[in-house]
């Protein structure tokens, strides 16, 4: 694959489809219909069109026909910024992820060593619980997660593991088999020359590779007196990036968020929100009636009409003007402004609202409102409608990314032979006691497929919940 070739490779999972039909039926005519890609307000893609860039090591993250092809998961953080619905979400979502933390069996052999591996996970001072909040935030959020591994001089064991944000992260240039070889990191990729650090990508065949190197060059070192790189020996450069992304059809090289069919719902509720709180600041008005009676060429008329328009439309100042001019040559005429009052303002924004909001609701697979802190006026005994919507959710949300999460770490207790390790959950409908990742014996295998009796959960209440001889951390 030639490294400058400017071509479409992934993550163009919709391509835009164009349905061009016209008959007669009675006396109405079918028209063209044109259905495309969902967009955001600035109207790039939903879901981006990664394209390899001349002259670049790495793959932007963004949508290539965009002014800025390199700020997808600015748009994503903007999302949980702006959206107040969205936001409760993704907090809820993270919070019920994590639990009560991170549990192994106490009786395991390895349970000791275990227990001070996750308590002291780096040199920074954060603990695995930490680590757990800082994934599942990312998780959530661009569906994926990344952490930096520190080996030992050997190679033999990990010795610490760091969070590296998901949204600061790139991918290298692929191989000529269609493999990542790393990823470069970077605090500030808007920047005009970005400073970029490459990490390479974990995995046991490039450790293993690592491991001999150094056994040759220490053979070298000690036994025939070569020279050899003296971070080999020291350890200077003994550090992978783990990299995790979910599956998404089409998506080599990002993972696209679970909630990417609501991402213009998110938008809307955001955008509805400003357009309500700039029309009380503009009187309740959403078209003013500009009349410039002065005399005024089209070159005039047509700066008028640019100045005037980037000045009063959009969400920030909802206003739209409606622009006239008259032909008067005196001097001292003045242009007056109408506001013209436009009818059911508050009912078509209760509309747009209450739409974007279930659209959201939605797509995070909420299946209540009350769940998110949504009052339902008019009905009372809601209680068993919640119970039955958390458990619910619980099932088809937080227990399949517990999985995720709790497989992903459990390769690194593998690496290190220590413990298996599940999630304590804390579900506040007396669901605990679960552990995410089902038995010790079937995550090990891999298998992260376990399902919990519904029956059996809803028995399970607060005292058994204190009573688990689990180690948490």
């Amino acid at each position: 694959m030639e490294e400058n070739q400017n071509i479409i490779l992934s993550n163009d999972i919709t391509s835009n489809i164009n349905l061009e039909e016209q008959s007669v039926f009675g006396n109405e005519e079918i028209k063209q219909f044109n259905l495309s890609n969902s967009t955001f307000i600035d109207g790039t893609n939903v879901v981006p069109k990664i394209r390899i860039a001349k002259g670049k090591n790495y793959i932007p993250w963004g949508d290539a026909n965009s002014v800025n092809s390199n700020n997808y998961p600015d748009k994503i953080l903007s999302l949980y910024n702006n959206s107040p619905i969205h936001q409760n979400i993704i907090n809820l979502k993270r919070h019920q992820i994590v639990g009560s933390g991170l549990s192994f069996d106490p009786k395991d052999p390895k349970a000791k060593e275990t227990a001070e591996f996750l308590s002291n996970i780096n040199s920074d001072g954060h603990d695995m619980q930490e680590i757990l909040q800082f994934i599942a935030t990312d998780l959530v959020l661009f569906n994926g997660f990344a952490l930096l591994l520190t080996f030992d001089t050997k190679w033999e064991t990990i010795q610490e593991v760091r969070h590296v944000e998901f949204n600061n992260l790139r991918c290298a240039l692929p191989t000529p088999t269609g493999d990542i070889p790393g990823y470069y990191f970077s605090y500030s990729w808007n920047a005009y020359k970005p400073v970029r650090v490459y990490i390479p990508k974990f995995s046991t065949l490039i450790v293993e590779q690592n491991k001999k190197a150094y056994k040759q060059a220490m053979q070298d070192f000690t036994e025939n007196n070569k020279l050899v790189d003296k971070n080999l020996l020291l350890g200077l450069d003994n550090t992978l990036i783990f990299y995790y992304k979910g599956f998404n059809n089409n998506c080599f090289y990002y993972p696209l968020p679970t909630y990417c069919a609501g991402i213009t719902s998110i938008e809307a509720t955001s955008y509805a929100n400003q357009v309500a709180l700039n029309t009380l600041k503009n009187g309740m008005s959403t078209l003013l009636h500009i009349h410039i009676p002065k005399l005024m060429d089209m070159e005039g008329q047509r700066r008028a009409f640019r100045d005037l328009g980037a000045s009063y439309a959009g969400a920030k100042n909802s206003g739209k003007p409606f622009i006239t001019f008259g032909k008067s040559a005196e001097a001292d005429d003045k242009p007056t402004i109408t506001p013209l009052p436009v009818s059911e303002m508050d009912k078509r924004y209760i509309v747009v609202n209450e739409t974007s909001i279930q659209a959201t609701m939605s797509c995070h697979g909420i299946t209540h409102p009350m769940l998110v802190g949504i009052a339902v006026g008019g009905k009372l005994g809601l209680v068993n409608e919640i119970q039955n919507a958390q458990i619910l959710f619980y099932y088809n949300v937080i227990q399949p990314l517990q999985h995720v999460i709790t497989k992903q770490l459990n390769k690194l207790t593998s690496f290190n032979k220590l413990s298996t390790l599940s999630i304590y959950d804390n579900n506040p409908f007396g669901m605990g006691a679960i552990q995410s990742a089902g038995n010790a014996q079937g995550q090990q295998a891999g298998n992260n497929d376990e399902t919990i009796n519904p029956e059996v959960v809803q028995n399970v209440n607060t005292e058994e919940n204190s009573a688990n001889p689990e180690m948490t951390v």
